[in-house]
């Protein structure tokens, strides 16, 4: 057997296990219940990235997913109950100024149910998001809207979002993606 079979054969395993702790939102079974007592609300202001979703720092096209090192929106929560459903919203005024802006929302480092794998990237990219097109050439506002869930054990949490443009801008660009007034409502 040569060295590539090996190493093929190895990784298509690792692959599995990835791509289905990644991508679990995708498949429809996760669940998630409570009463929510306490609502917590969060806004960014307006935010621009020239983080390219689908390139590395040296515009070469890469599988990682980019995302602007500082998050959109940060937020702590505390929870006391075994087990809380903690539920997100996430809405903006966003302008891609390229093909689509990413959004990616985490409870304490872990993507929240709710993503799917971004399909139109090569390679394609294996970090579940949530996204917009610029389908008009015109970079005009438009109010995207997204919900999430987890369910979090007692303890402190960290939510953040994340966002990014894609596909295709580098090399000196300045803007690839403006938000606006995104907020953030959290029920747990």
């Amino acid at each position: 057997m040569s060295i590539v079979t090996r190493a093929v054969s190895a990784a298509i395993p690792l692959l599995f296990i990835a791509l289905g702790s990644e991508a679990s939102a995708q498949t429809g079974q996760a669940r998630c219940q409570g009463q929510s007592s306490v609502v917590k609300a969060a806004s960014s202001g307006v935010r621009t990235t020239t983080v390219n979703f689908n390139t590395d720092q040296f515009g070469r096209a890469d599988p990682t997913g980019y995302f602007d090192p500082m998050p959109l929106i940060s937020t702590d929560i505390a929870t006391t109950l075994p087990r809380t459903c903690l539920i997100v919203h996430f809405s903006a005024l966003v302008e891609p100024q390229d093909n689509h802006v990413m959004f990616q929302v985490l409870v304490d480092g872990s993507p929240m149910e709710g993503h799917a794998i971004f399909p139109y990237s090569l390679p394609i990219v294996q970090a579940p998001v949530v996204w917009d097109p610029e389908e008009s050439e015109k970079n005009v506002t438009r109010m995207v809207a997204y919900s999430f869930f987890a369910t979090v054990a007692p303890g402190k949490h960290t939510v953040d979002v994340r966002f990014a443009g894609c596909c295709g801008l580098t090399g000196g660009v300045t803007v690839i993606s403006v938000v606006r007034n995104s907020v953030l409502t959290l029920e747990y």
